[in-house]
């Protein structure tokens, strides 16, 4: 895709519940565009051929409620401005058309088409991005001499060819994190520039960072179909020529590797932040803000146990009867931000059937309660990151299930099997350090 682009942020009412989401919602949103713009589409060629990017950034939300709002980003090519804008002007109307989690008039209504060049409702004559919006960028990563590259979506970069081995086809940990034949920094230049013969000098090194894989399928039935992408963060050493920072800029707008169309591929250099002019896509749910909602704090509330109290010394039945000026307190709390001081622990030592003790740290009542409030958010979104063969600590789930699930594989003739496990992982975690800036627990 060529750097002559327009970047749009959508923004859709939810019109009807939305439910069973995957993690990522890219398939689901490129399906939907897709066909509406093969439908709509009378020129040679059409816009469902171009290269219409769908950026969700909505990621891990798994359903939506009547009067929640979704954000989305799109790009693609100038010349297909005046189909797109065609399409955006009629989307509402288009009850019927779709099918799927995301069906105009049904489940969602387009409520705005921001342009993010210019942070005005967008129209087909707006001049799309171009070599000046990205200045800014280039010539400040150009003073750079360290940078990160963080994921926006899973990357899905092919190795190189002599790299290729089974299970190993595309750029993971151990590629760019291990040290190898290549340099992970020039492979992804030379990916940015795909087609175009560039010769970087490169003098750029992956130095650090993480990143795990993320699997994504879509479909269903016999046309279920999984790929995946790597999903983290890379430490890079510099500084970039001017060539190679242009390259590194656009690919943050345009995107790398391959499924491009489902929004993979899209990444943002942070130390770019203050020079950026272009708009930033920003989500309208957060998870964030549905943990420390009203409803999900007073449920977590409600299923809390009666432990005892931490160092406050406040049991849970007095929280219980505080009941809501105490839950608006800890939302509020919470939205003011990280907090500034530490964050007391009360240690207590349980003695261990072999010798020694375990220690276990109770918090105060108000942490417990925002703890469950997220994790009770969290879970169905992580949920589907794990593995079917994941039966521990997961909601629905026990040991009696793991049996069935044995005996099951035992009667198709499977003889060998593997259980992992973490030795003493509990006593292995320094929970204070798991709270910034906190103290060490009283006793």
């Amino acid at each position: 895709m060529s750097l002559i682009l327009h970047l749009l942020q959508l923004r859709f009412a939810v019109l009807s519940p939305i439910k069973q989401l995957p993690h990522y919602h890219g398939p689901q949103w490129s399906a939907l565009f897709r066909h509406l713009l093969r439908e709509s589409s009378t020129n040679s060629p059409g816009p469902a051929d171009a290269s219409v990017l769908v950026q969700p950034i909505e990621t891990g939300i798994t359903e939506y409620q009547p009067g929640e709002f979704i954000s989305l980003g799109i790009a693609f090519e100038h010349t297909h401005a005046p189909a797109i804008q065609q399409l955006l002007s009629g989307f509402n109307s288009l009850a019927g058309s779709g099918k799927g989690h995301f069906q105009p008039g049904v489940t969602v209504r387009l409520e705005s088409s921001i342009s993010r060049r210019t942070s005005a409702s967008w129209a087909a004559s707006d001049s799309p991005l171009d070599q000046t919006d990205l200045e800014p960028e280039i010539e400040e990563l150009c003073r750079l001499d360290h940078f990160s590259i963080a994921t926006i979506s899973p990357l899905r970069l092919p190795r190189p060819p002599e790299e290729k081995t089974s299970g190993h086809e595309y750029c993971d940990a151990d590629f760019f994190l291990v040290a190898t034949g290549n340099n992970p920094a020039a492979h992804l230049l030379r990916r940015l520039a795909d087609r175009q013969s560039i010769d970087f000098e490169c003098g750029l090194a992956v130095v650090g960072g993480y990143l795990t894989w993320h699997d994504i399928s879509y479909g269903a039935g016999a046309e279920r179909t999984t790929f995946g992408g790597a999903v983290g963060m890379l430490e890079i050493k510099g500084p970039p020529t001017r060539r190679e920072a242009e390259w590194l800029v656009r690919g943050q707008y345009c995107g790398v590797g391959k499924n491009r169309a489902f929004g993979l591929g899209f990444y943002r250099i942070p130390q770019l932040d203050a020079a950026r002019r272009i708009l930033p896509l920003s989500r309208s749910t957060t998870l964030f803000s549905r943990a420390v909602a009203d409803q999900n704090l007073a449920t977590a509330l409600a299923a809390l146990p009666d432990s005892a109290p931490g160092p406050d010394r406040m049991p849970v039945s007095d929280a219980r009867a505080a009941g809501t000026p105490l839950l608006r307190s800890i939302r509020d709390h919470a939205l003011a931000g990280p907090a500034s001081g530490p964050v007391a622990l009360l240690g207590h030592g349980i003695p261990k059937p072999l010798g020694g003790q375990r220690t276990i740290y109770l918090q105060n009542v108000k942490e417990r309660i925002l703890h469950r409030a997220f994790a009770n958010e969290l879970a169905p979104s992580l949920d589907g990151l794990l593995s079917n063969s994941a039966y521990a600590y997961r909601r629905g789930l026990s040991r009696h299930n793991a049996a069935a699930t044995l005996q099951r594989l035992l009667a198709e003739g499977y003889e060998q099997g593997l259980k992992a496990d973490i030795a003493s992982f509990f006593d292995s975690v320094d929970v204070p350090d798991l709270w910034s800036g906190s103290t060490r627990p009283s006793r």
